[in-house]
């Protein structure tokens, strides 16, 4: 899913408006461009929209539909603070959502699939984005793993900018995988296989709705940027793992070198089995692992100190070490909420190798 760049100084203003909207950036704080704060005339207000919310990407998998009026109406306040004319085209689309919006509040009909849609880097003069089919509220239909989290996005943004070779060429084990914007990004990034596991059934036929939205779009990467051959499927595939039942002659059959997960240590109940699996997956061989083992990695955002302590003592008994990865210098690619606590990111070794 891209939009060709023109190179114009247009478009820079454009993917900054795009990016934001495509990942639901709340509007109180959302970044406009100042320069076209005081140039809101028609011409603009269609750029704007032909950019989001008519785009093939916005009218395919758009945001919720709540969020895309709101949006619209923010654009039409700022028309008028500038003495601007509305563009038709800007106050049609603003009406056509706020009835569809009326229209399913009478029938009671909430059901709209709801998209965020997160920007990748990439060689080419274009904007690539990963969408993912994601439910707008953090706990919904009894679980957490129908949206994604901040820890994800931090982890995300390290292997991006500062540790692709984490990535490259490994197969990948993904715990507790939620919406699967982790392992996706593993896959773009060259794995040369990923699994992504969880438990609860709704989120395991999300993951694989969401696997296959970004396909294609992987495929033209493995293409364009590692010379893969384009009709080949990505290696990637979903399965069930509950960690409080699980069957260790299987987790150590897995033929994964790296272990990745976040947003995975937030409730003091998951910790024992959480570490009992990462104990079993690190001390198993893995020729194909330079070191002979494999290694795992864990981010997660440090909600409650209490909490992570204990996390970081369950991996001790577990004979697991562990080394904090430094992130605050690592670029940001994506919106990060305020006020959601820092993200610690731990490299796991197992103690005796």
């Amino acid at each position: 899913m891209s939009h060709d760049e023109d190179g114009s100084a247009e478009h820079d203003w454009l993917t900054i408006i795009a990016v934001q909207y495509f990942q639901t950036v709340p509007l109180r704080s959302f970044d406009w461009p100042q320069n076209i704060l005081h140039k809101l005339d028609v011409s603009t207000q269609d750029a704007i929209l032909r950019e989001t919310v008519q785009s093939e990407l916005g009218k395919s998998y758009p945001p919720e539909a709540s969020y895309s009026l709101r949006f619209l109406k923010a654009i039409l306040e700022k028309v008028d603070a500038t003495g601007e004319e509305h563009s038709e085209a800007l106050l049609q689309a603003y009406l056509e959502l706020l009835s569809n919006a009326s229209g399913d509040k009478l029938t009671g009909d909430l059901s709209r699939a709801c998209y965020k849609s997160y920007p990748l880097p990439t060689k080419t003069s274009s904007t690539v984005y990963l969408t993912l089919h994601e439910e707008p509220l953090k706990i919904s239909q009894g679980t957490t793993g129908l949206c994604t989290w901040e820890a994800a996005l931090r982890f995300a943004e390290y292997l991006l900018n500062a540790a692709p070779e984490v990535i490259q060429g490994r197969r990948i084990l993904e715990l507790g995988a939620g919406a699967g914007l982790l392992g996706l990004v593993c896959l773009y990034m060259g794995a040369s296989s990923v699994e992504l596991t969880d438990v609860d059934e709704g989120v395991l036929e999300r993951l694989k709705e969401n696997v296959d939205l970004n396909s294609q779009m992987i495929i033209d990467r493995m293409a364009r940027d590692f010379g893969g051959h384009q009709s080949n499927p990505p290696n990637i595939r979903v399965s069930k793992l509950d960690w409080e039942s699980v069957d260790f002659d299987d987790i150590a059959s897995r033929n994964a070198e790296i272990i990745v997960c976040a947003d995975v240590v937030y409730d003091p109940i998951l910790i024992p089995p959480l570490t009992s699996v990462l104990g079993s997956l690190l001390r198993t061989p893995h020729h194909g692992h330079p070191t002979g083992f494999r290694e795992g990695w864990v981010a997660l955002t440090m909600r409650q100190e209490q909490t992570y302590k204990e996390f970081l003592s369950a991996l001790t008994r577990n004979r697991i070490r562990y080394e904090r990865i430094r992130l605050d210098r690592v670029p940001r690619l994506f919106y990060h909420e305020d006020n959601v606590g820092e993200v610690a990111l731990l490299h796991l070794t197992v103690a005796d190798s």
